[in-house]
């Protein structure tokens, strides 16, 4: 009894999101009932796909968003036989690596490592650092967007007015080498827009927004702002 599977082909590339990818195998001999899993570290844990019943040597797989280099597939009968695809890649076209974005505030480019999805909410945290017009020296603002996917793209959230779980949290270093628990810094909840135009292969968003400073001191105002997140 054997089970060997034909595609995908140990070194294919595979672009992270593609629906409807055909996994393809032959088989002599075995129960009709296997089990699809994939994993995404040459099999070290696995990730369930699917189970198919009856003669079919194919499956339209949904590849999903997260990038890997060593992504293999196992297809197992029930009685415990089982073949491995060779490995293969699942890469993004914007380049990002897993949970890595991609973005600028005003113009000001600057990149990430901890986008995530928590709760059905994209959060993407970002750290930039823009001159503040009363002190043009470094100042470093860190936001976290808090965004609900709501499915069908383009959707835009305004915050926190009409969406009490899409926020921007945000804390402003107000001198060189501030920390965000310490004196001179600014810490709440932003007001403003956020629009997201891609879900995949990665989401792609736009956001807008003020974020006043402690005190009544003056506020930083964000009119052009663009992130490109691949999920982790």
């Amino acid at each position: 009894s054997t089970i060997i599977i034909t595609a995908p082909v140990a070194g294919v590339s595979l672009t992270v999101g593609t629906p409807n990818y055909q996994i393809a195998w032959a088989t002599t001999g075995i129960d009709t009932a296997k089990t699809l899993e994939y994993s995404l570290n040459g099999g070290s844990t696995w990730n369930p796909i699917t189970t198919v019943n009856g003669k079919i040597n194919v499956f339209n797989w949904d590849v999903p968003s997260t990038t890997s280099t060593t992504a293999v597939i196992r297809i197992t009968d029930k009685n415990g036989v089982q073949a491995l695809s060779g490995v293969f890649t699942m890469y993004s076209p914007s380049g990002l690596a897993n949970g890595e974005t991609d973005a600028t505030i005003n113009g000001v480019p600057f990149k990430v490592t901890n986008t995530k999805t928590l709760k059905s909410a994209l959060t993407v945290t970002l750290t930039a650092t823009l001159p503040k017009k009363s002190d043009p020296s470094l100042d470093s603002i860190q936001l976290t967007l808090v965004i609900p996917i709501q499915g069908a793209v383009p959707y835009t959230i305004d915050v926190p007015t009409d969406n009490n779980s899409a926020l921007i949290n945000y804390c402003i270093k107000q001198y060189p080498g501030g920390f965000c628990n310490s004196y001179k810094t600014a810490k709440g909840v932003g007001t403003g827009t956020i629009k997201i135009t891609s879900l995949t292969p990665v989401i792609e968003g736009t956001f807008s927004g003020t974020l006043p400073f402690s005190g009544g001191s003056g506020s930083v105002t964000i009119t052009n702002g663009v992130f490109k997140a691949q999920l982790n």
